[in-house]
């Protein structure tokens, strides 16, 4: 399991900056930003809860820069956007699962402040899951960066968002909801959490 969160954390990372280097060179003087700039314009209430408990977090998206892409309609870049800033937290929020689930099933004590911040990284996944209509304009703006030549021709919207998909396919909105709302005292802690996530394995839905 370990490993394969690994693999996941590590797709997630190589395809969100996949194509800040491939635009960078059509990209106009001064329009530098970084993700915290992006977060300040999506998911706003739920970034703001998110770094009620976590303020390094804010640091931590302040260093990761990327760029304005001139070629691409607000629309689609804000699709991007949104495709970027959700593979960071997908993979934050899958570490902070997975250490959650660990601890319910080794019998440690859940604090409500611990719940609470899981349940905001869950809700702020929840929010920046790409939606059909995020799809149709990340696969435009692939396709203006391969006819420009910026971007290689076998790269697609599908090779992009495989990695956030394999990330839903281990730990769904579902089977998240439903381990933070088990009861860390009870005697079959370990049993409920191993069901939840039996039955929800493999969920991976297509549009939301």
């Amino acid at each position: 399991m370990e490993r394969k969160i690994r693999h996941v954390f590590t797709a997630l990372t190589a395809l969100t900056f996949l194509n800040v280097a491939a635009y960078a060179a059509e990209t106009e003087p001064g329009e530098a930003r970084n993700l915290l700039d992006v977060a300040h314009e999506i998911c706003v209430p739920e970034f703001k809860t998110v770094f009620q408990f976590d303020e390094g977090f804010q640091d931590f998206l302040a260093n990761e820069l990327g760029q304005k892409y001139p070629l691409v309609s607000a629309e689609q870049h804000l699709a991007f956007d949104k495709y970027v800033i959700g593979s960071v937290i997908n993979a934050k929020q899958l570490g902070d699962m997975t250490a959650y689930i660990d601890a319910l099933k080794n019998g440690k004590t859940i604090s409500d402040t611990t719940r609470e911040k899981s349940s905001a990284l869950l809700s702020l996944v929840e929010c920046l899951r790409i939606t059909t209509d995020d799809e149709k304009r990340l696969a435009e703006f692939i396709d203006v960066g391969v006819e420009a030549g910026n971007l290689p021709s076998h790269v697609n919207v599908e090779s992009l968002l495989s990695a956030q998909n394999s990330a839903e396919c281990m730990y769904t909105i579902e089977a998240g909801r439903r381990v933070l709302a088990v009861d860390a005292s009870a005697a079959d802690v370990s049993d409920q959490v191993q069901f939840i996530l039996e039955d929800t394995a493999g969920r991976c839905e297509k549009d939301f």
